[in-house]
């Protein structure tokens, strides 16, 4: 299953202000978390947070909206198959 990811750069007090600057320097600052936080990247939206703030908040009430939804499928299935109580849960686990 593929997902869509965001990835927030803090641009600091880089004075970039187009988008051909903006992409290869968010490259650079998240080069380390390839393989780690993420697979692939591939820029298909470029949202500048100072141009865009209700968007971001968007964009980020909706992550953790679907979040919340992983969540509780995970904590459905935990109390399906394995009860409510927590105690239960560790004993059945740990045996």
């Amino acid at each position: 299953m593929s997902k869509t990811h965001l990835i927030l750069v803090d641009l600091g007090l880089e004075h970039l202000n187009r988008e051909s600057d903006i992409i290869p320097f968010a490259i650079k600052r998240t080069a380390d978390y390839l393989h780690i936080a993420f697979d692939c990247r591939y820029v298909q939206e470029l949202i500048l947070g100072s141009n865009h703030p209700d968007k971001i908040l968007k964009l980020l009430e909706q992550c953790r909206e679907a979040q919340q939804q992983q969540i509780n499928q995970y904590l459905n299935y935990l109390n399906e198959e394995l009860g409510d109580s927590f105690s239960q849960i560790v004993t059945t686990l740990a045996n």
